[in-house]
């Protein structure tokens, strides 16, 4: 799954392996690491991180997503955005998102 951004150079998509020094970059923040029941401070516990999101994503229940942007020396990662609890037979799913502090992030988006 990719969704990209109709008016910027935004694109959501499933982590991967290739994220994780993005990752372990991201988690240097205190902040980040205040909020989250699960840092990756370390490659190991980046390596984790990422096993467990695609574990998620295997049994459906969350699905995360990198945030990237258009950057000159390639896609940075600018954002972290979950859905849990989501089902066909259920009316309601929880979105949880976390950015860079003092990056802004915005646009219409739309599935591809």
């Amino acid at each position: 799954m990719l969704i990209e951004s109709a008016s910027s150079n935004l694109v959501l998509r499933p982590w991967c392996a290739d994220d994780l020094d993005a990752l372990l970059a991201a988690y240097r923040d205190p902040v980040l690491r205040q909020w989250t029941r699960m840092p990756a401070t370390t490659a190991a516990e980046a390596r984790l991180w990422l096993d467990r999101v695609r574990q998620h994503w295997d049994d459906g229940s969350r699905y995360s997503f990198a945030v990237t942007e258009d950057d000159v020396d390639g896609p940075r990662l600018v954002a972290n955005v979950v859905l849990k609890g989501a089902a066909l037979d259920r009316p309601r799913a929880e979105v949880g998102y976390g950015r860079r502090r003092g990056r802004a992030v915005e646009g219409s988006h739309h599935g591809r």
